[in-house]
């Protein structure tokens, strides 16, 4: 009945005798070794004067240095730099006005929302930023205009009110 994997296995009794007596004694306590010695001493010697090991390092040969290597900038340069530019967003959040060029992002979607129907030079003005700045800001970047001719009102069983309002590229218009 069924394979004979699965009858019973029986272990031997005895020991056997390449399994190694253990008797209650444990080995003396080995002194550990020095990892490291301010002077040289015989061991270090010995082990400096070691034939095969000076073979080994002659076959191996001179190292080669990777000369297109890059130099790395130490950390603490670009934390400084980071800091330091934290330390002057934050006096100019605290003044209450930026300095030229410099928006919030929300004002940033303001003005290219603008941009869609009022000319660049007016809208420099304006925010008070370089014309060629934002020209060259508003050649690569756009936000969505949320289309209220198609927004979806549901009102859910709890009382919330759901919004779906579809968003729409629309191109600025050339002035």
């Amino acid at each position: 009945m069924g394979s004979s994997a699965s009858k019973a296995r029986t272990l031997p009794k005895k020991k056997p005798s390449w399994s190694g007596a253990r008797t209650g004694e444990t080995p003396p306590p080995s002194r550990p070794r020095p990892v490291a010695s301010e002077t040289k001493d015989d061991a270090i010697m010995r082990d400096a004067s070691d034939p095969q090991f000076l073979a080994n390092l002659r076959k191996l040969g001179a190292v080669k240095v990777d000369h297109h290597m890059q130099t790395m900038r130490a950390a603490s340069d670009d934390t400084t730099q980071m800091l330091q530019t934290r330390a002057r967003t934050d006096e100019e959040a605290a003044s209450f006005q930026l300095s030229r060029n410099h928006l919030y992002s929300y004002t940033l979607t303001q003005l290219l929302e603008e941009r869609k129907t009022q000319p660049v030079a007016a809208l420099a003005e304006k925010y008070n930023m370089d014309a060629a700045k934002l020209e060259s800001l508003c050649r690569f970047v756009n936000v969505p205009t949320i289309d209220t001719a198609r927004e979806r009102r549901q009102v859910m069983d709890n009382g919330e009110e759901y919004v779906e309002s579809p968003a729409i590229w629309v191109a600025p218009k050339t002035v």
